[in-house]
């Protein structure tokens, strides 16, 4: 990757870029232009004892093009969800439940037949509880009301609640001062339903992704293994940051930039010491990350 020595400059021509082609157009248009471009071939040194053609004066969109020619494999593994975060998703995910499992109430209250609380003051009988993750309630019949928690499963007969606000409990009766709002009930499967592919593969997985995938019931999911992309910046004026400064050096600032929007993507960066100008040095560094990474970026 080529940029000014010790500036950020390339994290800030990434960020202007509009995105990468189409995958077709963009490798038609990568084979046109080694056809074509001819003229902007030069040479290179290469540390295996030969030489071959290599472009120059390289434009941010033809780069990109450039590096969607050669591609790193994919690999997956399964995880625990709390090792999800930060991954990339590798599979398109379904929900093995439905999302309410069941009729619910989002307020604590009374669960109630609307016709029965048409006029206000209406008195019905109480016929039982209703609790979230308790015993199924019974049945409501007309001028009957069930008490209701949140969260709790809708009885039978029942499309409306009142407001426990909106209501005076005596003895074994209750008073309905308020309105009865059907609108309280969450049903069945408004949400997601059984099978609905609700997180596609390819999507980086945060707090609400995650969250989402243990509402479907996936406690292990399949993911990206993480590529390993070795970062090497070059030069003789370059030192780690914190490192005194001595005449005409600076501190090297790159590889940093570089390894912190890798992992922010989803990666794993393996960040080199800085390698001096000398064709040993680089060829030892680079020996040792082709063994040990996936793709080498440098900077320099």
């Amino acid at each position: 990757m080529r940029g000014r020595r010790g500036s950020p400059n390339h994290l800030r021509d990434l960020r202007k870029s509009t995105g990468p082609l189409p995958r077709r157009a963009r490798l038609e248009s990568a084979t046109s232009h080694l056809k074509t471009q001819t003229s902007h071939i030069g040479r290179t040194l290469q540390l295996h004892r030969y030489s071959t053609g290599m472009e120059t004066s390289v434009t941010l969109q033809r780069a990109i093009e450039l590096a969607y020619l050669e591609t790193i494999g994919m690999r997956t593994e399964k995880v625990q969800l709390d090792d999800a975060a930060g991954r990339v998703l590798a599979t398109n995910l379904a929900s093995k439940v439905d999302d309410p499992r069941f009729d619910n109430s989002a307020m604590d209250g009374w669960a109630v037949r609307a016709t029965d609380c048409v006029a206000e003051g209406t008195t019905l009988s109480i016929i039982g509880t209703s609790k979230a993750g308790g015993e199924a309630p019974p049945e409501i019949g007309s001028g009957e009301a069930c008490r209701i928690m949140t969260g709790a499963p809708v009885p039978e007969g029942a499309d409306a609640i009142v407001m426990v606000e909106d209501s005076k409990e005596v003895s074994n009766t209750v008073r309905i001062l308020g309105p009865a709002r059907p609108g309280y009930i969450r049903n069945r499967a408004e949400n997601l339903r059984v099978g609905q592919e609700a997180l596609e593969k390819g999507i980086h997985l945060g707090p609400a992704e995650i969250s989402l995938a243990a509402t479907m019931g996936h406690g292990e999911i399949e993911v990206v293994v993480r590529p390993k992309l070795a970062i090497i910046s070059t030069g003789d004026e370059l030192v780690p940051p914190g490192a005194e400064l001595a005449d005409g050096q600076i501190h090297e600032s790159n590889s940093y930039g570089i390894a912190a929007l890798i992992e922010k993507m989803g990666g794993q960066a393996i960040r080199y010491d800085v390698v001096h100008d000398t064709i040993d040095g680089l060829r030892k560094t680079l020996d040792s990350a082709a063994s040990e990474c996936d793709t080498i970026l440098t900077s320099g």
